[in-house]
């Protein structure tokens, strides 16, 4: 393991304090003497000697912390890209005058699009505050001609999943740069409170229908970001003609780090968490004190769990036994183990993929997506999907007819044209077999976000 990769992107609970009690926090407050801001500096020093490129704060508050503002300023002296992680209610615009300029992101929760909801989770008053803070945040960008970002964090629950198409509109009402929805984790504080959170499988799939359904129907230009699995994500991209990232390897066990307010690093930050529900985890419960301690201890004490996130995978489990993607699909180790309904949610997606993608017909129009960018270097077709930070780069293997169908695909052949031109070509194939040819190869590139397919209304 490279010590470099190790820390170069980092997760830092920069402080235990948090003025609200949120019923669905993944954290609670553990005893410890927090960092002082110069043992912190430490810690940067040593983290940049190996690699430090990126750190992401977050606590439970950070901007409960009166020293965030010169912390900040050092990372941005220093060359470290900072991104923030609050619940809003305390940034508003002069503590954003203090140090937003040296920020390249700031993340805010918010989980419904109205008070009502919102605060069912935070606690009265807080939906208004947030909601105002980021108005205030997107002023000071507008004001500055700042290229600061901001996004929005929801957390799916049986609280707000009735009203989770509603916070497209809210993002569109903000300008915000982006909203990311992950269905809720029972392990913290939500432990407590699971009667009234939990949501069930058939239910996270419908949320997820919603919001693309209005994302789709709005069109609006910040990114949507879902916890999906491939499947789920592969069907909601056909379905709505989206473009939601298809990830199939999220891990980030060994190419990043993550830190307790305590100065305790371990290589996940749901390790702790996770462990105090599920036991089995508590055998990686082995801290790097970072400043008692050479980096070459956390090489050795991470090692287990790193190679155990590394190698698993769901393709040992019977419903995915004769899936494309049992290789490649690793999704976090931990949340996978733990919710294991997540692989009935896909399974029910493969199903329905299949049931789409067969349902081709002759007037079908193929076209290349527009930000797809493409190079043909034989035997592969070399693709490339970037969308903000988001960047997703594939290989196929393509003989002489797929290539040749490839070059076919322009926005104004169907699905008819491509097959007689094909079949019209020396040596070709019978005209089924050379159909079946076309539609295999489309419906592959479908599937993979390559190319998307229109109506003839010729």
């Amino acid at each position: 393991m490279q010590t470099k990769i190790l820390s170069r992107i980092v997760r830092w609970d920069i402080t235990q304090k948090c003025n609200l009690t949120c019923l669905h926090c993944y954290n609670t407050p553990s005893s410890g003497k927090e960092l002082s801001m110069f043992h912190i500096f430490a810690i940067l020093e040593k983290l940049m000697a190996n690699g430090l490129h990126e750190l992401n704060f977050s606590g439970r508050e950070p901007t409960m912390r009166n020293d965030l503002p010169q912390i900040v300023d050092w990372c941005s002296s220093h060359k470290v890209r900072v991104n923030l992680a609050t619940n809003g209610t305390l940034l508003d615009f002069q503590m954003l005058m203090r140090f937003a300029a040296h920020l390249n992101m700031i993340v805010y929760s918010v989980d419904g699009p109205n008070p009502s909801v919102h605060d069912i989770i935070r606690g009265n008053g807080n939906f208004n505050r947030t909601i105002n803070n980021i108005r205030e945040c997107r002023r000071f960008i507008t004001e500055r001609n700042s290229n600061l970002k901001i996004g929005i964090s929801c957390t799916l629950s049986r609280n707000n999943n009735h009203m989770i198409a509603d916070m497209v509109s809210l993002c569109c009402s903000l300008d915000v740069d982006f909203l990311a929805i992950n269905p809720i984790c029972f392990c913290g504080s939500a432990t407590r409170s699971k009667k009234r959170l939990e949501i069930e499988t058939e239910d996270i799939t419908d949320a997820w229908n919603k919001i693309c359904a209005e994302y789709g129907r709005i069109q609006p230009t910040f990114a949507l970001y879902l916890g999906t699995l491939p499947m789920e994500a592969r069907l909601l991209n056909i379905t709505y003609c989206l473009d939601l990232p298809v990830i199939q390897s999220s891990c980030s066990a060994g190419k990043s780090l993550y830190i307790n307010p305590f100065g305790e690093a371990l290589p996940c930050y749901m390790i702790r968490p996770m462990a105090d529900v599920t036991p089995e985890f508590a055998e990686f419960l082995r801290p790097w004190r970072i400043l008692e301690e050479p980096i070459s201890y956390a090489t050795e004490a991470f090692s287990p769990f790193i190679t155990f996130a590394r190698n698993h995978t769901q393709r040992d489990s019977k419903d995915c036994a004769d899936c494309v993607d049992k290789v490649y699909c690793k999704p976090c180790p931990l949340l996978a183990l733990f919710d294991k309904e997540s692989i009935t949610r896909c399974q029910m997606a493969r199903k329905q993929l299949l049931c789409v993608l067969n349902n081709i017909d002759d007037t079908a129009i193929p076209c290349i997506k527009s930000h797809i960018r493409w190079k043909i270097l034989p035997p592969k077709l070399l693709t490339t999907f970037r969308r903000g930070d988001y960047t997703s780069k594939k290989a196929f293997n393509i003989g002489p007819t797929a290539e040749s169908i490839w070059h076919m695909i322009n926005g104004r052949n169907t699905l008819a044209d491509i097959t007689s031109q094909i079949a019209a070509k020396p040596r070709s194939a019978s005209f089924r077999e050379v159909k079946n040819n076309v539609i295999e190869f489309i419906n592959f590139l479908t599937k993979e976000g390559i190319i998307e397919k229109k109506r003839d209304v010729r």
